[in-house]
């Protein structure tokens, strides 16, 4: 059985990022700040063959797209399953704000996901579902080839998580990926690691 490689890409640093506004599947563009991570991303990118790209369509993962594969011919697929967690009420709104009005569900956000629940919102379960069933279908349909997945800082955490096998109450102990940061999942003889 052939070695496939995932790529795992979370998009560059945002607006809401730096206003600690909650985006889930809000829209934000990428600051010059995160123009600049994909940038430095796109030299070490270039350096790798892939045959295929996979991306959230939220705005911000299609900006980072577009400046690490900039001048190369990949085909790319936006899928929707992709797409950061779903915050419900609390899009659009200051981390501030929703700590002083639901300070529970903003310390379960953090502390302790397999808790969190806030009207509107996915479950990580939820997200850790709809992720995990795309990465596995692309280890299935491009087997021996390297992909690049384009997508979020929580929606790659889970999957981490998942394929390490840590339950969602021990979340904390993967580190939130870093804005623009390269994550890989190898796959070989049915075993998935992560390097």
């Amino acid at each position: 059985m052939k070695k496939t490689n995932i790529i795992l890409l979370r998009h560059g640093q945002t607006h809401w990022n730096v206003e600690k506004i909650w985006q889930g599947t809000s829209e934000s563009e990428l600051t010059p700040m995160g123009r600049k991570q994909a940038l430095d991303t796109k030299s070490v990118l270039d350096k790798i063959e892939l045959d295929f790209t996979y991306v959230s369509p939220l705005k911000r993962t299609i900006q980072t797209m577009d400046i690490v594969l900039n001048n190369r011919i990949i085909p790319y697929k936006e899928i929707n399953d992709l797409k950061e967690i779903h915050l419900g009420i609390w899009e659009g709104k200051k981390h501030e704000d929703i700590k002083i009005s639901n300070r529970e569900q903003s310390d379960n956000f953090f502390f302790n996901q397999d808790k969190f629940n806030v009207k509107g919102s996915e479950t990580y379960y939820d997200l850790q579902k709809r992720v995990v069933k795309v990465l596995d279908d692309i280890f299935l349909k491009h087997e021996g080839q390297t992909v690049l997945v384009v997508s979020h800082c929580m929606s790659i955490k889970v999957a981490l998580a998942y394929y390490s096998n840590i339950q969602m109450n021990e979340l904390n102990k993967i580190n939130n990926p870093k804005n623009a940061e390269l994550i890989t999942l190898i796959k070989e003889k049915d075993v998935i690691r992560i390097a």
